[in-house]
Order: C-alpha cells, then structure tokens, then sequence
C-alpha cells in the first residue's frame, strides 16, 4: 500500500505529463500551418470516391469532433448547419470527421439537418495525419483545420467554439497565425 503522500506526488507528475503532453500536441497540430494538406480518399455527396486534393480551387474546413449525437458535438456541428449560407458564400466547403460509423453519420446528418459531408475514420487514419488524436477517452481532437484554394493548411483552430463555430471558421481563414 503506497502512503498519502507519494499518492500525492504520484498525482501530481501524472498532472504535469498530461499538461506537457497537451502542450505539445498544441504545438504539433500549428505546425501543421503552411504545410500541403495531407491527402485522403473521401465519399462525395453522390457517394463516389474522392481525393481531397481534388477540391482544391475551394477553401476547405476539416472539422474533427469526437462523436455523433453528443450534446457538445451537437451544438458544434449546428453550429456549422446554422451558418452555412454565410460559409458558402466565401467558398468555404466543410467537411465534419469522426470515428463513427457511415451508418452513424447519416443518421446524425439526417436528425440535425446537416448540409454538409460528414467522413467515417473508425481507424484514425485521417485524425493521425492531421494531428486530431489524443482526445479523452481515445476519441479525436475537437479542433479544425483550415485549408485553402492551393490545398495549403492556413489555420489550425484548437479551441473550438460549439456556439459559434461557423463564425470561428470565417474568421480563421482571415488570418494565417493559429487560434
């Protein structure tokens, strides 16, 4: 049996790991800024396969979430939903990643009323190449990746607003320095 205080201590180091940890995953996704964005294979709204770098010519927005039909991942995404006019008129495409299932997702895209694509990444495939794991429990990163028409990632925004995301997005691609 290990005494009060080294539990204490033990505690506190495991405190201290977790925040260098987070600080330097923070670190590692802005160094994602100016680099081409990785490429993946996507279902378009039609169900065809896709590339990602066959968007270029639009603005893109990579939005990690942990899970479908979480209240916090709710808010976030109708968030999205709720400012779509506005992101489509500056050519903002976005793109909502997850590790849920397809299934999942079309039925999440159907209650909210989602007008944008939603991509299942069970294995974290995707989440890995931008830097979206680590999140509680094993699930991704609540963040957003910001590309541009040359395929160029111009933003990474870490603290994701789930009132206010659409806006966030907007402004992100107002500025080059990350959020």
């Amino acid at each position: 049996m290990i005494s009060k205080k080294l539990a204490l201590l033990l505690g506190t180091i495991a405190i201290g790991a977790t925040i260098v940890s987070y600080v330097h995953a923070k670190k590692s996704r802005s160094s994602l800024i100016g680099t081409q964005a990785p490429d993946f294979i996507i279902s378009n709204a039609t169900g065809k396969p896709q590339k990602l770098s066959d968007l270029k010519g639009k603005k893109i927005a990579l939005c990690f979430y942990p899970r479908d039909n979480s209240p916090f991942c709710t808010k976030q995404l109708c968030s999205v939903r709720n400012g779509i006019h506005d992101l489509e008129k500056k050519n903002i495409l976005i793109i909502g990643i997850s590790t849920d299932s397809a299934e999942k997702h079309a039925q999440f895209k159907k209650e909210q009323s989602l007008p944008f694509l939603l991509v299942s990444d069970p294995d974290k495939k995707i989440a890995r190449m931008y830097k979206a794991t680590g999140g509680l429990f094993g699930l991704l990163k609540r963040m957003t990746v910001l590309i541009d028409e040359t395929g160029t990632i111009v933003n990474v925004i870490n603290n994701v607003s789930i009132t206010d995301h659409a806006q966030q997005i907007m402004n992100g691609f107002n500025t080059t320095k990350k959020r």
